[in-house]
C-alpha cells in the first residue's frame, strides 16, 4: 500500500489552516454555494478524424468526478458546509488537467496544466488564488506567466480513502489478475480487449476493480493515481491522445522519477509495476481553502474519521 504518516488530527480546523472560517453570521440575503468544478467532456459521435468534431452530450469522466468527492469529505470531516463564507459566487478547481479553464477570481487546489490545448491557461497573474497543484511542471508553468505558486503538490485524488470511507479499499481481495483502464480518448482502441473497463464508469465502481486486481495498466492518470494509492502495482500505458504533460507532473509531484511508458497491454506486463507511491497527505490537507466555506455545525455520519496509516 502506498504509505503515509500523520501527527495528531489532520482534520482539526487548527492543523489545516487558522481562523478565517466563514459561520453565517454575516447574513447578506441568498446564500450562495461554492461551485466545484468538474469538467464533463463530450465526446465525438463518430470516432473517425475528419468528424471527430462532432459531439454527443457530455459524459461523467471519473477522474474528473473525484474531485467534487474529495471537497465534500474534507467539508464534511472539518463541519463544514458548501456555502460561500463571502456570501458571493466562489469557485473552486480542483482534480485534471482543468486550468485552461480557470476564470478570473477562481481558487486552485490540485489542478493541473493540461498540455494538449492551445492556450493552457486564459487568466492573467494575479487574478487566481492557488492553494496548490498537481505537479512542479504545473507550478513552473504558472510561475513563468506571472503567478504565485506555493511548493505545494498533489492530486487532491489521493485523499479520496481518508475521506470517505467508501473508497478504503487497498488490501481489498484480489479477483482478477489484470485491468486495463483507457483515458477516455484511447477507449477505441481497447474496447475489445477483455481486460479493459470504461473510465466513464460509476468512480466507486472503478475504485473498487481496480483495487482487487492484481496489476493495473492504462492511459487514465486517475486509473494510476487510485492504484497508486491502493497499493495496486500498475503501469502507465503511452496514450495516442493524450500529451505527458499531466503524467510527468503527476510522478514529479509525487517525488519519483519519471516511469518508463509502456506500448502495449503486453510490453506493460513484460516492465511490470512502477516504484510505490510513498505520500503524505499533510501539506495539500494544510492548503485546502477551508476559508472559502461556512461552518455547518455537526459532522455529518455519512463518513466517517479514517485514520492516516
Amino acid at each position: 500500500m502506498g504509505k503515509s504518516s500523520a501527527q495528531g488530527d489532520l482534520f482539526s480546523r487548527r492543523s489545516i489552516g487558522g481562523g478565517g472560517i466563514g459561520d453565517g453570521s454575516d447574513d447578506r440575503g441568498a446564500t450562495l454555494t461554492v461551485e466545484l468544478y468538474a469538467w464533463r467532456p463530450r465526446l465525438p459521435l463518430v470516432n473517425v478524424p475528419l468528424l471527430r468534431r462532432v459531439r454527443g452530450r457530455r459524459r461523467h469522466n471519473f477522474g474528473d468526478e473525484l474531485g467534487p468527492i474529495v471537497v465534500r469529505g474534507v467539508l464534511d470531516r472539518l463541519g463544514l458546509t458548501e456555502d460561500a463564507a463571502s456570501g458571493k459566487h466562489e469557485r473552486l478547481v480542483t482534480v485534471g488537467s482543468v486550468l485552461h479553464f480557470a476564470k478570473r477570481g477562481d481558487h486552485i487546489w490540485g489542478s493541473g496544466i493540461n498540455g494538449k490545448v492551445a492556450r493552457p491557461l486564459r487568466v492573467k497573474g494575479g487574478e487566481l488564488t492557488i492553494h496548490a497543484v498537481r505537479g512542479p511542471r504545473t507550478r513552473r508553468y504558472l510561475m513563468d506567466h506571472g503567478h504565485d505558486v506555493p511548493p505545494i503538490y498533489g492530486d487532491p485524488a489521493l485523499l479520496i480513502s481518508h475521506v470517505d470511507k467508501r473508497f478504503r479499499l487497498a488490501g481489498a481481495e484480489k479477483q482478477r489478475q489484470l485491468l486495463v483502464v483507457p483515458n477516455l480518448n484511447d477507449m477505441p482502441r481497447y474496447r475489445s480487449h477483455p481486460q479493459a473497463i470504461s473510465p466513464l464508469a460509476d468512480p466507486l465502481e472503478i475504485a473498487r476493480l481496480i483495487s482487487s486486481s492484481e496489476f493495473v495498466v492504462g492511459s487514465s492518470l486517475h486509473a494510476m493515481v487510485l492504484a497508486d494509492l491502493f497499493g495496486v502495482p500498475c503501469r502507465p500505458l503511452m496514450s495516442a491522445y493524450e500529451n505527458d504533460f499531466k503524467y510527468d507532473d503527476y510522478y514529479l509531484g509525487t517525488g519519483r522519477e519519471l516511469p518508463e511508458f509502456a506500448r502495449d497491454v503486453e510490453h506493460a506486463i513484460r516492465l511490470g509495476g512502477i516504484d510505490e507511491l510513498v505520500f503524505r497527505p499533510e501539506p495539500i490537507l494544510r492548503a485546502f481553502p477551508h476559508e472559502l466555506f461556512r461552518a455547518g455545525g455537526e459532522r455529518t455520519s455519512e463518513f466517517t474519521p479514517v485514520p492516516i496509516e
